[in-house]
C-alpha cells in the first residue's frame, strides 16, 4: 500500500484524529488524577499511570469484542485501536519517570513503580478481557450474514470518508485554542495534541517491521526505544524562548507520547518474556 493510495490516506486521517483525541484524553486523565493528588512524578505512582492503567482495560475489552467494526469498516477499527488507544497510553514518560527516580536514588521507588506500571496494565488487560467475555457470554455479538441486516449508513462506505473532515476540524479547532488560549499550561496541552499524529503515524509504519521479526517485535521496539530517546535529548535541552520552549515541552507529551505505547507492548508481550526484559533492561541505571 503506498503512500498515495486513497485507502492508506483514509486510515492516516482516522489515525491522527482520533490520536489528538486520544493524547487529549491521557493528558487531562493525568491532570485529574495529579490535582486529587493520587499520582506524582516524584513518586511510584507516575502520571501516567491512570491512562495506562484505562487504556489496557479498554484494549482488552475493545480487542474481544471488535470482529464486526473490524469486518464492516477497518478504517475505522485501525483509527480507534492504533489510533486512540495508542496514544491514550505511553510507554515513553513511564520509563522517564522511572530513570529519573534511580537518577534522584529513589532506587526502591524506582523498581516499585516499574514493577506497578507492568502489573497495572496487565490486570487492566486482563481485567477488560474478562469483562468483554462476561458481555459475549449475555450479549453475543454475531455478524450479519444478510448485508440487509446491516444499518444502512454502517454498510456504506461514508463513514470511512468522516476521517478526512474530522480531522480538519480537529486540526483547525486545537490551532485555534494554542493562538487564543493565553494559559501557559493549556498552551503545552493544546500542541502536544497537535504534535500527537506525528508519533502515532510513526508507530503505525514502524509496526510493519513486527512481521518480519520472527518471535521478536522490532517495530514496536524501535518505536519505545525512539520514543524514550526523543524524551532523554528533549529534557536534556534548555531554550530560553517561551514559544519555542513551548514546543520543545510538547514534544515528549505529544510526539514521543503517542509513538511509544503500553497497548501494543502489552498485547505483544504476553507470550514473550524476553521482549519485556529488553524493552525495560536497556534503561536501567
Amino acid at each position: 500500500m503506498g503512500f498515495c493510495d486513497f485507502t492508506f490516506i483514509l486510515e492516516a486521517c482516522w489515525i491522527s484524529a482520533f490520536a489528538m483525541l486520544g493524547v487529549l484524553v491521557r493528558l487531562w486523565l493525568g491532570k485529574l488524577f495529579e490535582l486529587m493528588q493520587v499520582t506524582s512524578e516524584s513518586t511510584a505512582l507516575f502520571h501516567d499511570l491512570p491512562a495506562n492503567a484505562m487504556g489496557c482495560f479498554l484494549m482488552g475489552f475493545l480487542t474481544s469484542r471488535d470482529s464486526l467494526l473490524k469486518q464492516l469498516h477497518p478504517t475505522v477499527h485501525i483509527g480507534t485501536s492504533t489510533g486512540f488507544l495508542g496514544s491514550f497510553t505511553t510507554f515513553a514518560s513511564w520509563n522517564l519517570s522511572v530513570a529519573d527516580l534511580f537518577i534522584m536514588g529513589q532506587v526502591a521507588s524506582g523498581f516499585v513503580a516499574l514493577v506497578i506500571g507492568t502489573q497495572t496494565a496487565l490486570v487492566s488487560w486482563v481485567m477488560g478481557s474478562q469483562l468483554a467475555a462476561v458481555v459475549e457470554y449475555w450479549f453475543p455479538e454475531r455478524v450479519p450474514e444478510d448485508d440487509e441486516e446491516i444499518v444502512p449508513f454502517l454498510k456504506s462506505h461514508h463513514l470511512a470518508y468522516i476521517g478526512l473532515p474530522l480531522l480538519g476540524i480537529l486540526f483547525i479547532g486545537f490551532s485555534i485554542l494554542v493562538w487564543q488560549d493565553d494559559g501557559r499550561n493549556r498552551d503545552e496541552v493544546w500542541i502536544a495534541t497537535l504534535l500527537a499524529p506525528v508519533g502515532a503515524l510513526g508507530r503505525w509504519q514502524l509496526a510493519r517491521l513486527n512481521k518480519r521479526g520472527g518471535w521478536f517485535f522490532w517495530g514496536t521496539y524501535a518505536a519505545n526505544m525512539l520514543a524514550i530517546s526523543i524524551d532523554v535529548v528533549v529534557e536534556s535541552v534548555i531554550v530560553a524562548e517561551e514559544t519555542a520552549n513551548l514546543v520543545l515541552l510538547a514534544i515528549p507529551t505529544g510526539i514521543a507520547g503517542c509513538l511509544s505505547t503500553v497497548r501494543t507492548a502489552i498485547l505483544r508481550r504476553k507470550p514473550r518474556k524476553i521482549f519485556v526484559l529488553s524493552e525495560h533492561g536497556i534503561f536501567l541505571p
